[in-house]
Parts: structure tokens; sequence; C-alpha cells
């Protein structure tokens, strides 16, 4: 396998297991508190998949950077 390769599939894995835990973690936090407020369990998950979206628009404009750079020059 080459080294390239070996970068690419931890960067896959590691992807993964970010959202894994986002998904999770998330998922989780909506169960718990939906017990110990009272909410119903979907507002729950609306309100954390409402944060994560929340969360990925926030870190649009430095995701576009990163893009930029790594871009080849059309100039």
């Amino acid at each position: 396998m080459h080294r390239h390769q070996v970068r690419f599939l931890f960067l896959n894995l590691g992807h993964f297991m970010d959202d894994l835990f986002m998904l999770i973690f998330a998922s989780v936090a909506a169960l718990r508190l939906s017990t110990e407020w009272g909410f119903s369990t979907l507002f729950g998950l609306l309100a954390a998949a409402a944060l994560l979206v929340f969360v990925a628009v926030l870190l649009l404009p430095k995701s576009e950077k990163a893009i930029q750079r790594r871009s080849p020059s059309t100039a």
C-alpha cells in the first residue's frame, strides 16, 4: 500500500469516527435531556440536529479557505 493510500485510509477512518461520535453524542444528549427536562424525544433530536447544522455552517468559511489553499492556481 502506498503512502498516499494509507493517508487517505486514515483520513476516511477519522472522518467516519468523527461523524459517528457527533451523531451518537447528539442522540444520547437528546434522549437524556428529554427525560430530565420533560421534552419529547423528537424535540430533543431536532434540537441536536439543528445544533449540528449550525456548527457546520460556522465552519464553512474555514473549509473554503482550506480548499482554496489546496487547489491549483488558475492564474
